[in-house]
């Protein structure tokens, strides 16, 4: 039986118990034969883990990807696939829920012009991290309340729009994001995780491009996953550098895009202001959410690979 989905789990230094659990939630997928999906390791570069020995007793494939960055993983899983007609996309923090695989083939039968889509993201039961947890949508928690919605054909941001945990292409897709960066100098390669980068914004290129062809997004509770953030990330200090790279993350993927950079507010000039004068001791800290605003005037003003950041 030839495989309809290709499971890629993309990997950087992986914690031994986070890439375990996250390929145990591959294998045990109710709904599929074995025979019917494949699951591959993405080994981004990792200097300091040996991610084939870490996974050599477990039903996967590993391939090696030197180049470090979580855009090069996601086109390294595209060239695995073999005749497999959708991607998902695993990060290994990441558990799919034990039906996912089965919904992600059902739900692209019943929607053929689906290009990526997504679900539900929750945090595991019992999670201690509280401090800051009405900020866990930037760690890419979420649940819209919604049984499902198929958003036609937009270039813009839409709360629908299908988000990188558990994110799921069809071959269309994979097919117009490979044509659209064959050049490896193109600017999608500065989006994304890279080592202890917190740069993204990869999988909104991927939705926009997309939907440039005509081609759909979606958003279906099913497809539910739970992401085991590390508690850390919920302090302010790893927070506010989140925020500043989500701003210039989205200067980043205007410039991929080929657009305009959007003109400055009276607010984000006077929030730029603020964050100076903090620095100067002058003034308290600013506010978690000033910091986007922060990020996106700092990258407006740099060169699109330079990634030189203001002092900590």
């Amino acid at each position: 039986m030839t495989a309809e989905v290709l499971m890629a789990i993309c990997t950087y230094e992986p914690k031994p118990t986070d890439l375990v659990r996250a390929i145990s939630s591959c294998l045990n997928q109710k709904g599929v034969k074995a025979e019917s999906r494949r699951i591959v390791v993405i080994d981004n570069g990792s200097e300091e883990t040996d991610v084939p020995a870490l996974v050599a007793d477990l039903d996967v494939e590993v391939v090696r990807e030197p180049r470090v960055g979580l855009a090069y993983a996601r086109i390294a899983a595209t060239e695995a696939v073999q005749n497999e007609q959708l991607v998902v996309f695993v990060d290994d923090d990441i558990e799919l829920s034990p039906n996912f695989v089965a919904s992600a083939l059902r739900l692209y039968r019943e929607n053929p012009n689906l290009g990526a889509f997504a679900g539900p993201s929750h945090l595991p039961s019992g999670c201690l991290a509280r401090r800051n947890r009405h900020l866990a949508r930037f760690l890419a928690i979420r649940d819209l309340g919604l049984s499902s919605a198929v958003v036609p054909a937009s270039l813009e941001w839409r709360h629908e729009e299908p988000t990188g945990a558990g994110l799921v292409i069809s071959r269309p897709c994979w097919d117009i994001l490979r044509a659209e960066v064959a050049n490896t100098d193109h600017p999608y390669f500065a989006l994304g995780r890279s080592g202890s980068s917190l740069i993204s914004a990869e999988d909104s290129f991927i939705a926009r491009v997309i939907s440039a062809q005509g081609l759909e997004w979606g958003y279906f509770s099913e497809l539910l996953v739970t992401h085991h953030v590390d508690a850390a990330r919920f302090r302010s200090r790893y927070l506010r550098k989140l925020l500043f790279n989500f701003g210039r993350s989205d200067v980043l993927l205007q410039q991929a895009l080929n657009r305009q950079r959007t003109e400055w507010s009276s607010t984000s000039l006077a929030n730029v202001v603020r964050f100076f004068l903090w620095r100067l001791g002058r003034e308290r800290s600013p506010a978690i959410l000033t910091m986007r605003e922060l990020g996106q005037w700092y990258q407006g003003r740099r060169p699109l690979y330079q990634t030189q950041l203001p002092r900590e």
